[in-house]
């Protein structure tokens, strides 16, 4: 059973659904406590501008996909620790669906590419820096092109469902990143090398 929503959370989740729908520029503190059924000065008890709040959200997003990425690490064999990482992220992608359709929405957002661009950075270095070293240890010679590559993977196929909802493309996506970092593809590989 999951927990229940603290006052932070319900600011950041409406304040992510406003900020898509309206456009940040457009959401006033006012229209996030009333989405959020509290008093707009109890919003200034946890935040302190609406620009502290859309950073908030990118950290929560952030912090979100980082625990996907390190929940593997503990998994000894390479092979599966990647295979697992793969499943993983599409079942995170279909299981928060909404969250990530509003925050593309909001990332793309001119009034916040500069505000998100330190950011965003940083998380893509510290996830690519995880995943390369995952790969590394399945032996792949351009190991940090590789985890590059797979997390543009991720990205255009998660773009790509939400915005054509291919269920089935999804699917063999998903099978076709399955495949392509298994054991027997490098093998494969190894020997045509």
């Amino acid at each position: 059973m999951s927990q229940p929503l603290t006052t932070a959370d319900k600011i950041l989740d409406n304040s992510l659904i406003l900020f898509a729908e309206k456009g940040y520029k457009e959401t006033t503190i006012d229209e996030i406590a009333k989405a959020c059924g509290i008093a707009k000065g109890s919003i200034y008890i946890y935040y302190k501008s609406k620009e502290e709040i859309a950073l908030a959200v990118l950290s929560k997003s952030i912090e979100e996909t980082k625990n996907v990425i390190f929940s593997v690490k503990n998994i000894a064999d390479p092979y599966k620790r990647i295979a697992q990482l793969i499943k993983k992220g599409f079942k995170y992608i279909l299981d928060n669906e909404k969250y990530w359709r509003s925050l593309n929405n909001l990332a793309s957002q001119s009034d916040l590419k500069k505000l998100f661009e330190k950011n965003f950075f940083e998380y893509q270095n510290i996830i690519i820096t995880q995943i390369s070293i995952y790969l590394k240890e399945l032996g792949i010679p351009n190991y940090k092109f590789e985890a590059k590559m797979l997390l543009s993977f991720f990205d255009g196929i998660q773009l790509h469902y939400y915005y054509n909802r291919d269920k089935k493309f999804f699917t063999d996506a998903k099978k076709y990143l399955l495949k392509r970092y298994s054991k027997d593809f490098f093998d494969v590989i190894t020997k045509l090398l």
